[in-house]
């Protein structure tokens, strides 16, 4: 699947921006973990669809993630940022014991806010 280009931004977010996005991303887990869908609207940029570049949302809400229908929690093993991006690698740990190793790339606003989220999970391997 082919994924929409970015948008180009005319403000880059400054050093301060980002670092405030790293906490923000790393909070979003944590409303996503509880399910707060407005929590998780709150860190979101108001202009922006950090799910679909597509897409235009009604409110902020509309944009917040759907949780996994078996419940869970994430596990973040490490958290990069540089420019106006941050890389999650972590695992999704389901209640029924199942695991999944995922990579979030969020790109940030220049107010520390979520713009853009992709996530990219392992293709299961058929040969092994």
């Amino acid at each position: 699947m082919e994924h929409p280009p970015e948008e180009r931004r005319t403000v880059a977010p400054s050093a301060h921006a980002v670092a405030l996005g790293v906490d923000h991303v790393r909070l979003s887990y944590v409303y996503l973990d509880r399910r707060d869908t407005e929590g998780y609207a709150s860190l979101v940029d108001p202009g922006s669809d950090p799910l679909s570049a597509g897409a235009v949302p009604r409110t902020r809400s509309d944009r917040v993630p759907p949780p996994p229908s078996a419940g869970g929690h994430h596990e973040l093993h490490r958290v990069i940022s540089g420019n106006d991006s941050v890389a999650v690698v972590g695992t999704y740990v389901r209640n029924d014991g199942g695991r999944r190793d995922f990579v979030d790339v969020f790109t940030i606003s220049e107010h520390g806010l979520l713009l853009t989220r992709k996530r990219f999970q392992p293709v299961e391997q058929q040969l092994l």
